[in-house]
């Protein structure tokens, strides 16, 4: 027990970008903390990959040390008309990567190693469903078999869904109109030589429909890109449940006409397809209290981070820096309020306050705005569209061709 009545100092719940951040930065300032994960080990679902931006090994440089795949140099974006590719435009770097592309399921499993390494308590298998209330105080966590773990201060990592922040009463379920829907293939060329012939060099590359009618539109409606690791990568879509409905398409119709294209045949013919994932999550969550859902995320006893505080995560990986970034945050408040006694909300809006005095707000106000269906026919002013997407700090630097 921790002064008398606590199981722990900190419990987290969720062992993923977010969580496994706070787990292990809570744990290295000397909170005793339990992270609680619903899977059988972290990052068994997590069958797809992203890219981990520059920024994540600039504020967190022990991740060095993470399993990495391909550093990705530039963004190459093809932009469609009549399913022919009419404009294409290349921003690159030469200096550095500005990304990395990583497995997310490796990954999540050397966060929750170094989480524990720093001394949190890891309990797999075990899916939080509940908040333990007292006097207006979340004091802990209920799992599904019942057993009750008391902290002084939980924080809910838990994912776009959140039962935690839900059950807390600090948020509600994000409604569809809110989310966007991604399903990602995962492929394997016969060696990296192929992938790098296919590609033309190290870089992520995305499609975008100046018709809107076979991929989302450019702009705010979603994704459609190619994710390249060593000698695989990923094939993925993200658009928003209205969008769907508006051309009146599913992800397999979208992906069935795209494999009958031209470049497809000639750069990727020799891809095997060798897993499929979908997940959901939050288009512009953060600061729209409306979109969001919750008007703080914080309360007595309680913080919620990453995709549970409805952060972005976008098709450029900056949904991974702005976890990670968000559970240091809210590892550090905790740190400060155990050290105080206080558990309070107004200790522990000091959180709120961190995250929206930096990138991440600045991330969520600004990223992906811009509609660049206004451009086209323009190549100049697509490309000068296209470089004010990619400028955001992850993409500083880089160079129009």
């Amino acid at each position: 027990m921790v002064d008398g009545k606590f199981d722990y100092d900190l419990i987290v719940v969720g062992a993923s970008f977010a969580g496994c951040v706070a787990g292990k930065i809570a744990a290295e300032k000397g909170l005793k903390t339990l992270i609680v994960e619903r899977s059988y080990k972290p990052g068994e679902k997590i069958v797809s990959g992203t890219g981990l931006p520059i920024l994540v090994f600039q504020d967190f440089p022990w991740v060095a040390e993470a399993p990495l795949e391909r550093p990705w140099f530039g963004v190459v974006s093809h932009f469609l008309r009549d399913g022919k590719i009419e404009v294409t435009v290349k921003v690159e770097r030469y200096d550095f990567p500005f990304c990395y592309g990583i497995y997310c399921q490796p990954f999540v499993e050397f966060l929750a190693r170094k989480a524990v390494e720093a001394g949190a308590e890891l309990k797999t298998s075990t899916v939080a469903v509940d908040v333990i209330k007292e006097d207006g105080f979340i004091r802990g966590i209920i799992t599904d078999s019942g057993e009750k773990f008391r902290s002084k201060i939980v924080i809910a990592a838990d994912g776009v869904w959140s039962l935690i922040g839900i059950k807390a009463g600090i948020r509600k379920k994000f409604s569809p109109s809110d989310m966007m829907h991604g399903l990602w293939l995962d492929f394997e060329m016969p060696s990296e030589k192929d992938l790098d012939e296919a590609l033309g060099g190290n870089y992520f590359i995305t499609f975008w429909d100046l018709d809107g009618k076979f991929v989302p539109p450019p702009g705010i409606s979603g994704y459609f890109g190619i994710f390249p690791y060593k000698k695989s990568f990923h094939f993925g879509i993200g658009v928003s449940v209205s969008f769907l409905a508006e051309v009146g398409l599913n992800f397999e119709d979208i992906y069935r006409k795209f494999f009958e294209l031209d470049y497809w045949r000639k750069n990727f013919g020799k891809a095997k397809l060798r897993a499929k994932m979908w997940r959901p999550y939050p288009i512009y969550g953060g600061l729209d209290r409306e979109q969001k859902g919750m008007d703080k995320t914080y309360g007595n006893g309680i913080l919620i981070a990453g995709d549970a505080a409805g952060f972005e995560a976008s098709s450029q990986g900056d949904g991974i820096h702005t976890a990670m970034l968000s559970g240091k945050m809210a590892a550090e408040v905790a740190v400060e309020a155990v050290s105080k006694g206080d558990y309070s909300a107004g200790m522990l809006k000091k959180y709120e306050e961190l995250w929206k005095s930096s990138i991440i707000a600045r991330r969520l106000k600004d990223y992906g705005r811009k509609n660049l269906i206004q451009y086209a026919g323009n190549p100049v002013l697509m490309k000068r569209g296209i470089l004010e997407i990619y400028s955001m700090p992850v993409f500083l630097g880089l160079d129009v061709l």
